[in-house]
């Protein structure tokens, strides 16, 4: 998740349900400024994890099923990445194999 995302979360979301905040606070590695957050992602996978979930939280429709991947590239690619991102369907495809079937 870029920085601009992560603080978007914060600022048009996170911010306004005090439950969900802490959570989330509670992830991250303690002793950092505001401007840290976002940069502790790339070390901190539970943190990246929820910020990833408040993302899709705030999209519309029902997250595809586990089983679904052509369902989940399709969502991720509306609802994370935007059509004018940079994710292709043969890279994610090749990284689901190599990180998730560990072929």
């Amino acid at each position: 998740m870029e920085p601009a995302s992560f603080f978007d979360n914060w600022d048009n979301y996170i911010k306004y349900h005090n439950a969900l905040a802490g959570k989330i606070h509670a992830l991250e590695s303690p002793g950092l400024s505001s401007l840290d957050e976002a940069q502790d992602m790339i070390n901190n996978d539970p943190l990246a994890i929820a910020m990833a979930r408040v993302q899709y939280l705030r999209s519309p429709g029902v997250i595809p099923s586990k089983d679904d991947l052509e369902g989940i590239w399709s969502y991720y690619k509306l609802h994370y990445n935007t059509p004018l991102g940079a994710a292709t369907h043969d890279v994610a495809m090749a990284c689901y194999n190599k990180y998730v079937l560990g072929r």
